[in-house]
């Protein structure tokens, strides 16, 4: 017999102010026998072996078609789930895939301070989807890299572990994600700077801290030169970056290169409602913040 106590917050993903998940996250048992309500998420106690169960390894290696829907030319969304078929097991991951050819990418940065919601700066622009970019100080200004319509905003950083990476179009509208080191000004369009970098040339990159979990948002280029922005849905239990590292690598996706977006509280992907998609879709990270990555039509 296998006892399995869970508790969960409820997830702040919304369409119209809608929880969207697949299921209320809202299960708490009663855990008064145990002397609290403590966060104890996932706290097996095993008193019997009779009971065989699938190891955590198989469950994530189920393969899981993508359902992809149309949010207007060019771009597309669809749920992701990390984990097994069990609702209680997945995390839930909104993903959108652009193609930049047929789309405009924008970098906007809120000048007044205090920083604002992705929702908020899309709408600014008239825009059609947008997610968080760069990290920031405790004065809301970005850290690393922005350039926006070819001009510098914020200078690159070169020291430090975490910003590694430059998510960058050029001036014809081709996309790269580079090591910072690796970076030209020449006929940069726009560019972001954040890290760590987690895909190159679609094989993963070490990193030390590979089972931390946080909420997670970043960038991704295909194989076919499209633009696949992400977001994890649930702030608790999060998710870790060897987690992620299973949607980087599932060949329905094709990606050749990632990099990390500011993550926690600052994770948030928004997607206006259209008449092809419905209501709108935002994951909200619950923090302002200073720049944005928007796709707005051409």
């Amino acid at each position: 017999m296998t006892i399995l106590i869970l508790s969960f917050e409820s997830t702040l993903f919304w369409r119209k102010g809608r929880i969207l998940s697949p299921t209320p996250f809202r299960h708490f048992l009663d855990l008064t026998l145990l002397g609290s309500w403590s966060f104890l998420l996932y706290s097996v106690l095993s008193l019997s072996a009779s009971i065989p169960m699938a190891s955590a390894q198989e469950a994530t290696a189920e393969t899981r078609a993508i359902e992809w829907k149309m949010v207007g030319k060019g771009i597309a969304t669809a749920e992701y789930k990390l984990g097994n078929n069990e609702v209680v097991f997945s995390k839930p991951v909104v993903l959108l895939r652009v193609d930049p050819n047929l789309v405009k990418f924008r970098v906007v940065q809120e000048l007044e301070g205090g920083g604002a919601s992705v929702r908020t700066m899309t709408r600014q622009v008239s825009g059609i989807a947008g997610i968080n970019a760069n990290f920031f100080d405790e004065a809301h200004q970005p850290l690393g890299l922005v350039v926006s319509e070819g001009k510098q905003l914020h200078s690159l950083q070169r020291g430090g572990s975490v910003l590694t990476g430059v998510f960058l179009i050029n001036k014809k509208g081709v996309p790269s994600i580079i090591h910072r080191d690796e970076y030209d000004p020449k006929d940069v369009q726009l560019a972001i700077q954040a890290g760590p970098r987690l895909l190159n040339d679609g094989r993963l990159i070490q990193m030390k801290s590979g089972q931390d979990s946080s909420r997670r948002s970043g960038v991704a280029i295909t194989k076919d030169g499209k633009i696949l922005l992400y977001a994890t849905v649930l702030r608790f239990p999060g998710t870790s970056f060897e987690e992620v590292s299973k949607l980087l690598l599932d060949p329905q996706l094709g990606i050749r290169d990632a990099l990390n977006l500011d993550g926690g509280g600052s994770s948030q992907l928004f997607i206006e409602g259209t008449s092809v998609l419905g209501n709108e879709i935002f994951v909200h990270g619950g923090d302002s913040v200073p720049v944005g990555l928007i796709v707005s039509a051409k």
